[in-house]
């Protein structure tokens, strides 16, 4: 579209080339802190959480509370970590006298999550080399920024997710909310040992897997808030009402882990099938 006769415009002045301005160092996010309640409000905010008073809290159930009670504090990546550290038994709930620690271990991942935020200039959730020095300046915690990244990426991909960078910064800089470190078992005295019986195999046990029609329909009876996730609670209640000779806690722990392939912490309804297989 040529321009209207007499509106050519003028040559434009030739540009200048500026002086390249440095980018600027990543600010770092002001750091949050829970006011963790006394052990006495612990129990009550516990017991109000624990709708089912079975004495444990699910990463479902803690999900939930968090984003109900702490909403600045609701970031999954931080959640799942605090609720990881927090059960150190690998029983699947974070229990009542282990509710405090969690609080503090979901302050102190916020944290680090704020750090690896700042780091992450192009928000994809990883660290490359340049992002984590450029960002390490603003740490003083971090003296050799290069050393700590080799280390984080301990198998040399080049880029650091935030796992590897809760552990190594867990590890060498910031240590663990005090108290919350599990206590030594107390040392077991052997007695004198005596030759067992050999024990009778149990018969197996198999469930009849349902058709792929059958498991939709019994995922849908079982998701009550039919979000199209199950959590560890959810299908231990079902194994228990469904399938009772099956009630294997460690089992049904051990197939939850197994199916959760994408680490989400819940059963989604494609998997739901290979969960009972």
């Amino acid at each position: 579209y040529p321009a209207p006769k007499g509106a050519e415009p003028k040559a434009a002045a030739p540009v200048v080339p500026q002086k390249e301005k440095e980018a600027p160092k990543p600010k770092r996010t002001p750091r949050k802190k829970i006011d963790v309640p006394s052990e006495e409000e612990c129990m009550d905010i516990f017991a109000m959480i624990d709708m089912n008073g079975n004495g444990l809290l699910s990463l479902a159930e803690l999900d939930k509370a968090v984003l109900a009670t702490w909403p600045e504090f609701n970031n999954k990546s931080a959640i799942i970590r605090a609720y990881k550290a927090t059960d150190t038994n690998s029983n699947g709930y974070v229990e009542e006298h282990e509710f405090m620690f969690f609080l503090q271990f979901l302050s102190y991942y916020n944290n680090l999550w704020d750090s690896f935020s700042d780091f992450d200039s192009d928000d994809d959730r990883r660290l490359s080399k340049e992002e984590f020095v450029a960002g390490a300046a603003t740490l003083e915690e971090i003296e050799n920024p290069e050393k700590a990244f080799d280390e984080m990426d301990a198998n040399g991909g080049g880029l650091v997710l935030f796992d590897e960078f809760c552990t190594w910064m867990a590890d060498k800089k910031y240590p663990a909310p005090k108290g919350a470190e599990p206590k030594a078992a107390a040392p077991v005295v052997p007695q004198k040992e005596k030759e067992a019986p050999k024990p009778k195999r149990t018969p197996r046990k198999k469930i009849d897997v349902p058709s792929e029609e059958e498991c939709m329909d019994i995922f849908a009876m079982i998701d009550m808030n039919g979000n199209g996730l199950l959590s560890l609670a959810e299908l231990d209640k079902a194994v228990l009402a469904t399938w009772p000779e099956f009630n294997n806690k460690p089992a049904i722990m051990r197939a939850y882990k197994a199916t959760d392939t994408n680490g989400n912490g819940f059963v989604e309804k494609n998997e739901f099938m290979f969960f009972l297989q």
